[in-house]
């Protein structure tokens, strides 16, 4: 089986080392398709390591095929997931909490590698949520620092594929898909610990702080009272005693 993946890593190395600047989307998306259907058919089992090697590999050899960049980190986080499952009690050894940590650190060296801005903030957030679920809390606090310190950045408008080029590809403002990532990152924000140096808020500070600084809101839709306002049922969570949910096996701020 690895010679046999080997092989088709260098197969497809060759398909996509042929693709340029001037090959069509249709080309393009047929290569990262065929590339992600690889992806999905590899599975050496328990064996992780080998399996977080392919997608290391992947990394490498398919940089310019942001579906397969995205492919891999989506993997990566389910292998952490798996690893979690499968040890007794679903709590990490100290092996098995250092492969997941070794998951994690390539979807933060992979993720900035990705085009389209949205996407990268969808994955940080998620990746977020799978180092909270794995008790990996510094990296947690990474990917959503990392995810708020992006909003500022998020472009007006942006291709609605991957490959879309032309202006009937693109959204007429992004607006709309601003609001509802920071609805879904205050979510995973109840169950976030403070930090033990900057107090219980600083995520939600920063996230205060980021909104008024992208700079494409448009006055007649409300989108930045909408972002804003979605924040008043984070901070009522944060009002309770006891917070609604929590990651299993983490303290939340209720608790500290």
């Amino acid at each position: 089986a690895p010679v046999l993946v080997h092989a088709i890593l260098e197969i497809g190395r060759v398909a996509h080392d042929a693709l340029d600047s001037l090959s069509p989307d249709g080309e393009r998306r047929h290569v990262a398709s065929l590339v992600c259907g690889f992806v999905d058919t590899v599975d050496f089992g328990r064996d992780v390591e080998r399996q977080l090697g392919v997608y290391v590999e992947c990394r490498a050899a398919f940089h310019n095929l942001d579906p397969v960049l995205d492919k891999v980190v989506l993997e990566a986080c389910h292998l952490a997931m798996c690893c979690r499952k499968w040890v007794a009690g679903g709590q990490h050894t100290e092996r098995t909490l250092g492969f997941a940590k070794a998951c994690l650190a390539f979807c933060h060296v992979t993720i900035p590698s990705i085009g389209r801005s949205f996407r990268r903030l969808d994955l940080l957030e998620h990746c977020g949520h799978v180092a909270l679920l794995n008790g990996c809390l510094p990296h947690a606090d990474t990917f959503f620092k990392a995810a708020v310190t992006h909003i500022p950045d998020a472009p007006r408008t942006e291709a609605s594929t991957y490959f879309g080029v032309g202006e009937g590809d693109r959204e007429p403002h992004t607006e709309p898909r601003l609001v509802a990532f920071v609805t879904k990152l205050v979510g995973a924000l109840v169950a976030v610990p403070g930090h033990p140096d900057h107090g219980p808020f600083y995520l939600v500070k920063g996230l205060l702080n980021a909104l008024p600084k992208y700079e494409h809101w448009q006055k007649h839709t409300g989108g930045r009272a909408k972002a804003t306002l979605a924040l008043l049922p984070l901070l009522a969570a944060y009002a309770q005693r006891r917070l609604p949910y929590a990651a299993p096996g983490v303290e939340a701020n209720d608790v500290l």
